[in-house]
């Protein structure tokens, strides 16, 4: 056996940290790779039932509803759970983790309510000034109803925390397996726009319900019962900094969200629905291989959280190079796979309507590859909690990109858009490198004097 395949087996099978990260990368993966394959059925399927012009629309409505609304409001509170939950593990306070995890579910569940209440209005409003036909305006308005328990931060957390990497690969394969089940009957029946928006919404809520209901199975299971009458009061006391945590990771996420959903959006002000269904189409497949960062984002988080927590910054270091480099090759050897395939494996899925997705494919596919080469940035500032550095590059990147975006698209149409994101990742990447290398040459220099050393509170200050 080689010495690399012999050394990566090691790294799987041990019990350190590191081949912790590896195993629950690979079951995430695993759901991931499936939720992927069935949710490009889901889609594929979709684009040929309804055509250019009907997808577009459903596209549009998905993106504002699931990513505009949701992202707007989001406080990625799974992000603070696991930050602030993981001392707690260290630390053996399981009453402080009972009540950070009271707190998550409360703020999700408000959120979610508010967020129902925003995205029918603003769909309903629109859609009376545009003059739909009431027959699609209802639905459309009712399919606000999927975010009440879409926002499940705090489940996600639960899991993350306690390792059930498992549950979550499970959630992710399910829950598209049941859409692309409805989609399929649909498809079968000749339904129109308005049965896929129905469709659309019950997949929707029956995956985030599962979601809910496996994180409170293992909450029981692993003992930490009477979340309800732990005591809110105090909670900032035991976890200073919380409130600046959750607005400062929902800037963030908002800020993103512009580089991940209003693309879409922006492609489909700009050109129309079908430009904006054709740019999905790429995404979707571009981002079938993106999702291995994701997966290894996720695995790789709370783990990262408890080990800056003991300062053992050997071992941080450890956790992020490996990966880094296993997924920047996966997505060259995906990228040179798709350039010699791509173009028969379009034709024989969405078809010949969606054959002008291949170049813009390829070059989103670069985008994707330098997304997986540094997966680990954003993981590693919200780990030695900098959220607001985070944010402050996040947030010129993205300006900078729509700037970019606008003018290409008017330029060079889907292909711009796609040369876009190129650039964008291009420069998030290197800008939050930058950041990474200050802040971690900052605790190595106060880790070399012992008697001058801060505490690990002033060190994540900064």
């Amino acid at each position: 056996m080689p010495k690399f395949l012999a050394r990566l087996r090691d790294r799987l099978t041990s019990g350190d940290a590191v081949g912790r990260v590896f195993r629950n990368a690979g079951k995430l993966l695993a759901g991931t790779t499936a939720a992927a394959l069935l949710g490009l059925g889901s889609n594929v399927l979709a684009a040929r039932r309804l055509g250019p012009e009907a997808y577009g629309f459903l596209v549009l409505l998905s993106t504002f509803l699931f990513a505009v609304v949701f992202g707007l409001l989001s406080f990625q509170s799974w992000q603070a759970i696991i930050h602030y939950g993981a001392k707690t593990l260290v630390d053996r306070r399981e009453a402080d983790l009972k009540r950070l995890v009271k707190f998550g579910f409360i703020l999700d569940g408000a959120t979610s309510i508010v967020a129902v209440a925003i995205g029918a209005g603003a769909v309903f409003l629109y859609g009376r000034s545009k003059g739909w036909d009431p027959a699609l305006l209802t639905p459309a308005t009712i399919s606000s109803a999927g975010l009440f328990l879409r926002l499940t931060g705090t489940s996600v957390a639960v899991l993350r925390l306690f390792n059930r990497f498992d549950l979550l690969a499970f959630q992710q394969a399910a829950a598209a397996a049941v859409r692309l089940l409805v989609v399929a009957f649909l498809f079968v029946r000749g339904a129109a726009l308005t049965g896929f928006l129905y469709g659309w919404l019950a997949t929707e809520i029956a995956g985030h319900a599962l979601l809910t209901a496996l994180a409170l199975v293992e909450i029981r299971r692993r003992g930490v019962r009477g979340l309800g009458r732990e005591p809110l009061r105090g909670l900032t006391t035991t976890f200073p900094g919380l409130w600046k945590f959750l607005l400062t990771t929902n800037l963030y996420g908002t800020t993103r969200l512009g580089a991940r959903e209003l693309d879409i959006m922006i492609v489909g002000g700009v050109l129309g629905p079908a430009a904006a269904g054709l740019f999905k189409i790429v995404r979707q497949f571009a981002r079938a291989v993106g999702r291995l960062d994701d997966v290894a984002r996720q695995a790789i988080y709370p783990d990262l959280s408890k080990t800056w927590a003991r300062r053992d910054t050997r071992r941080f270091g450890e956790l992020i190079r490996g990966p880094a480099l296993i997924l920047g090759g996966a997505g060259f050897v995906v990228w040179v796979g798709f350039l010699l395939f791509g173009r028969p494996v379009l034709n024989g899925t969405v078809g010949p309507a969606y054959a002008a997705a291949y170049g813009p494919i390829l070059i989103y596919l670069v985008g994707v590859m330098i997304a997986m080469a540094t997966f680990h940035f954003q993981s590693v500032l919200l780990a030695m909690g900098r959220p607001g550095e985070l944010f402050r590059v996040t947030a010129g990147t993205t300006l900078a990109y729509f700037a970019v975006l606008f003018f290409l698209v008017r330029s060079h149409e889907v292909l711009g858009a796609a040369s876009a994101y190129v650039a964008y990742q291009a420069l998030w990447s290197a800008w939050l490198g930058v950041a990474i290398r200050n802040r971690r040459r900052f605790a190595a220099k106060a880790e070399e004097k012992p008697a001058e050393t801060p505490s690990f509170e002033d060190v994540i200050a900064g």
